[in-house]
């Protein structure tokens, strides 16, 4: 057990643990993201048309853990400069993250279209709503919560959230 000789070490180490436990969450959380993105993507349906880059989920990044005036918070988020437009491969494919009647690169819609959908396209489709089920899958399940308990309790601060 670890002791302090004054209350402002004592917050420092509280501090840094819940930083530390928060961003091991937000590791958990963007696995999650992962498996919904592999499941109600990339594995509901095979292109014929084009090559996939898998760029989109690749793309996935979590920010450093901020203090903020009432708490913390991190930032999971899709990096659209790691969306790569690329030309079709073949004969019959279409191109990558780019406009097809011009050069133009779309990667920064890409988690947009995704997300929600796309119409009056050529590949009309639902979107996947990966945020708003990954937040609805860690609300049910208190994965959050629970997780930062046990890191917070496996490293001598044992809380209750009330």
């Amino acid at each position: 057990m670890a002791t302090f000789k004054t209350l402002d070490s004592l917050i420092r180490h509280v501090e840094k643990n819940i930083s530390n436990s928060l961003h091991y969450v937000a590791l958990e959380v963007e696995k999650i993201m992962k498996e919904y993105i592999m499941e109600h993507l990339y594995n509901a349906y095979t292109p014929e048309d084009y090559t996939r880059t898998y760029d989109y989920i690749n793309s996935l990044r979590i920010k450093k853990v901020n203090k903020t005036n009432s708490g913390y918070q991190v930032e999971i988020y899709f990096d659209t400069d790691a969306i790569y437009p690329r030309d079709a491969d073949g004969d019959n494919r279409w191109s990558s993250h780019q406009n097809i009647t011009n050069d133009v690169d779309v990667s920064k819609y890409i988690p947009l279209w995704i997300e929600k959908d796309t119409v009056d396209s050529l590949w009309d489709r639902d979107g996947i709503d990966v945020l708003s089920n990954t937040k609805k899958i860690i609300i049910e399940t208190g994965m959050h919560v629970k997780k930062i308990q046990e890191l917070l309790k496996a490293r001598g601060i044992d809380c209750k959230i009330i």
